[in-house]
């Protein structure tokens, strides 16, 4: 993406993020501008919520969200609208759970990048194909966000972390080579220092956590039990945004999550907490008293859906995209983003 473009639409994504309705997004405590969390158990109109996990770098997976064609039994849903149009509409609301960079999927491209990383090459060919399918990614969630502000949502993940940092609850990233590291590098080279920083600042300002009927959204699984207030001025506390992006499989208090349920969620007692972050090796997996649902597999491409009048089941809510029911996306937002 050209860099001139790419600051525009960083600096309106971060105007965009720094807006938000307090209806939906209350301000934090220390500046005034939008929190942590989105609640959205309080509005007249309850709408069903679409949950996206993880993407990594898969610009594919997300434009075969766009294009499909919802249809949900106990739902007003026929199959007749993709779900572009449902957001276009303002009739579906769509909560990403983060992680938008680093692929998980081309090891084999990451280990020859590194090669070239080694010879001190920071822009070769491997990290250009790697940093054009997470940047035209990225560029469709932010689009989405400016131009849907109230019904498209991106949560931080662990990988919203473009400076490589380990303060603030972030930690350095590595899986198969030095991602994280190779990431920071390539941007600061290709689009300098001062758009690596606004894009960092973008980061800072998402969202921690998500309340919708009949559930409650994270990237990770809580690592505690956090209070409506806690999740609200969360941007501001390291152990928050480490709590809620980076805990591992066992690292989680026990109960934390229904704790949190029964907190947030008292007027929807068959809630569950959906996440991503640790993949599963099926179409999901089920912690804490089975009350934690995990959604992530990097080798499927599912997405949750989540009615406010009826409890959430994993086995029929699941979604997987079939190629059958797409349409075309490109011909539908092309257009959208001009």
């Amino acid at each position: 993406m050209p860099q001139e473009s790419l600051y525009s639409l960083l600096e309106q994504t971060l105007k965009t993020l720094d807006t938000e309705s307090c209806e939906y997004r209350p301000a934090n405590t220390f500046t005034g501008l939008p929190g942590g969390l989105l609640d959205f158990c309080s509005e007249q109109k309850r709408l069903p919520t679409l949950v996206v996990p993880d993407l990594h770098a898969r610009l594919d997976f997300f434009n075969k969200v766009m294009e499909y064609k919802l249809q949900v039994l106990d739902s007003d849903f026929d199959g007749s609208a993709t779900i572009f149009e449902l957001l276009k509409s303002g009739n579906i609301r769509i909560v990403c759970l983060g992680d938008g960079l680093h692929s998980e999927l081309h090891k084999e491209r990451w280990l020859a990048a590194y090669n070239e990383f080694e010879k001190g090459i920071i822009t070769g060919n491997n990290m250009h194909q790697e940093m054009q399918d997470g940047l035209l990614l990225m560029e469709q969630i932010f689009s989405c966000k400016c131009k849907f502000p109230e019904f498209f949502h991106f949560l931080k993940g662990n990988h919203e972390n473009i400076l490589n940092s380990n303060r603030g609850g972030n930690h350095s990233f590595r899986k198969f080579v030095q991602e994280g590291e190779m990431v920071r590098l390539f941007m600061m080279e290709y689009y300098g220092q001062e758009l690596l920083h606004l894009y960092a600042s973008v980061e800072e300002a998402l969202p921690l956590c998500a309340i919708c009927p009949n559930c409650i959204l994270s990237h990770a699984e809580p690592e505690r039990a956090y209070s409506r207030e806690e999740l609200i001025d969360g941007l501001f506390d390291s152990q928050v945004i480490h709590g809620l992006t980076w805990t591992n499989n066992g690292d989680s208090q026990e109960g934390s999550v229904k704790r949190m349920l029964d907190l947030l969620q008292p007027n929807f007692p068959e809630a569950l907490y959906l996440g991503g972050h640790r993949p599963v090796s099926g179409k999901y997996a089920l912690r804490q008293q089975n009350k934690f649902v995990q959604i992530h597999n990097p080798r499927m491409q599912n997405v949750a859906i989540v009615l406010h009048n009826r409890a959430f089941n994993p086995e029929t809510d699941i979604i997987s995209l079939d190629e059958k029911k797409r349409t075309s996306y490109n011909d539908i937002h092309g257009g959208e983003n001009g």
